[in-house]
């Protein structure tokens, strides 16, 4: 591989390939060859290449927890910082785990998910519970995709901790009750003295 200079000054990228000619001494008389022009090939290597970094670099800065996971045997592939920050575990201590190790549901239910996910061949969003590395349970909302690369299933997976979310939302449930509650004693309590003004009334 090389990189050339046109003559209008135009820098190329060529493939190559030669090879010496010999005479009947052994001596090289010449050298042959093809030469491939790859420019347009080589830009779209480096676009690729800095579309990767610009994806990997927002996964890396992202305030969402992601993690990949192999759906054979459980294990992450990779896990951003907001993940480790999510649940306690190091990154090291995660090579260590499963899935299994920290959602805090059943095997039966985390494969069942797992194999919806697959058949779906797309999304599967959802709340879903973790454990913590010091045994906190927190509500997450999940979003689960499925990708084959070369025959290895991988699900890549993005988290939200919604743990104060529920907590209001639990709040919120338990004050319209008690509103509800204190509308019906009220009525209740109101209907004598009503229908006693209204026979007055009358």
């Amino acid at each position: 591989f090389h990189r050339i200079v046109h003559k209008n000054g135009v820098v190329k990228h060529v493939y190559s390939e030669r090879k010496f000619e010999f005479n009947s001494d052994g001596k090289p008389i010449g050298i042959y060859g093809v030469v491939h022009d790859i420019t347009e090939l080589k830009k779209s290597e480096i676009q690729l290449l800095q579309s990767e970094q610009r994806f990997k670099t927002f996964i890396q800065e992202s305030q969402l927890s992601i993690y990949f996971f192999n759906t054979g045997t459980k294990k992450i592939i990779y896990a951003n910082p907001a993940f480790h920050q999510l649940i306690g575990y190091l990154p090291e201590e995660l090579e260590t785990l499963t899935i299994y190790d920290f959602i805090n549901h059943s095997k039966e239910n985390i494969d069942s998910i797992i194999h919806q996910t697959i058949d779906q061949e797309g999304k599967c969003i959802g709340e879903r519970e973790f454990k913590k590395k010091d045994g906190k349970l927190i509500q997450v909302f999940v979003n689960a995709t499925y990708i084959n690369i070369d025959s290895t299933e991988i699900i890549y997976i993005s988290a939200q901790d919604i743990s104060e979310r529920k907590k209001t939302e639990e709040l919120l449930k338990a004050t319209n009750k008690e509103l509800e509650t204190f509308i019906y004693k009220a009525s209740h309590d109101l209907r004598a003295p009503l229908a006693s003004i209204i026979g007055l009334i009358s």
